[in-house]
């Protein structure tokens, strides 16, 4: 039974070159056919923010929280809202304020714990 098992596991290691070519199909300009096209890089790296729809849950939720509990925050418009997984969630808000004599743009982040408990983290 051994010996019929290391056969079988040689003949499969000497049987791999001979089948190569349909396992890791080669391109060559002689074949006439491109190359497979490469797969596309992702848009953020792993950890970093990623852009979300201001109609998203979890961004008018933040929203909701800082209206509610920072009232003197006069936030006119959300431009843009990006989410970042960490234990929780932290959600970016690019906003529209309004302050006296101008409005200026700030960028709000607020913390969602695994709770669904919200934290105002910073402005910038």
């Amino acid at each position: 039974m051994k010996k019929l098992f290391l056969f079988l596991l040689l003949l499969g290691i000497l049987m791999v070159p001979a089948f190569s070519d349909v396992l890791y199909p080669v391109y060559s300009p002689d074949l006439g056919t491109p190359p497979p096209p490469m797969p596309t890089p992702a848009p953020t790296m792993c950890g970093s923010y990623t852009p979300v729809n201001l109609n998203d849950p979890l961004v008018v939720s933040a929203l909701d929280f800082l209206k509610q509990n920072f009232p003197a925050l006069k936030i006119q418009q959300v431009k843009s809202a990006g989410q970042q997984v960490v234990a929780g969630m932290n959600v970016k808000l690019v906003c529209l304020m309004d302050f006296p004599g101008n409005s200026l743009m700030w960028e709000l982040t607020v913390y969602q714990d695994l709770n669904g408990n919200f934290q105002f983290t910073g402005a910038k």
